[in-house]
This record gives structure tokens, sequence and C-alpha cells, in this order.
């Protein structure tokens, strides 16, 4: 049997990179005390879930974040999905 950590990776190999990173993204946000995330805070989910890095994180996770949710808001140099990134996302995931 998988543990939630293995379903999670299983499901998150099955998407897109970009979709990857987008699902991440609203993770990090959400396990975020200021509701906001970085490139760094993705990176960290990668690792925790061994799945492959792209070489230029930070270009990578802006460029899926504004291109698919309709954009981001940035404060001082984090990222916050807006509501329609966040519905967006849901269904990628469904």
């Amino acid at each position: 049997m998988l543990d939630d950590d293995q379903s999670l990776t299983l499901r998150l190999q099955g998407l897109t990179f970009s979709n990857q990173i987008l699902v991440l993204s609203r993770i990090a946000e959400a396990r975020s005390d200021s509701g906001s995330f970085n490139a760094a805070a993705v990176i960290s989910l990668l690792d925790e879930l061994a799945l492959p890095k792209p070489r230029n994180i930070a270009a990578t996770v802006s460029k899926a974040v504004t291109q698919k949710t309709d954009g981001s808001v940035r404060q001082n140099g984090l990222l916050r999905l807006k509501p329609i990134g966040s519905i967006t996302i849901a269904f990628i995931v469904h």
C-alpha cells in the first residue's frame, strides 16, 4: 500500500512539468503561515517528494504561475496565487 507522499508523487508524475510546479506552488502556499511562497519552498517540496528539479526553478515557478493562473501577486519577493489561480490548480488535480 502506498503512503500519502508516494500517492501524491505518482499523481504529480502524471502531470506536465508546469502543472507539477503549479500544484506544488499551491501546496507551498497552503503550508506557509503567511499564505505566500517562493521558489525555495517549491524546491523543498520537489526534494521531499524526490521529483526532478528544473535548472532555473525561480523562472520556472514564475512562468508557470503567471501563464497558467492569470498571474500572481508579488509581495517582497514572495508569490501568492490569485483566487482564480487556486481554482485553476484545483481543476488540474481533479
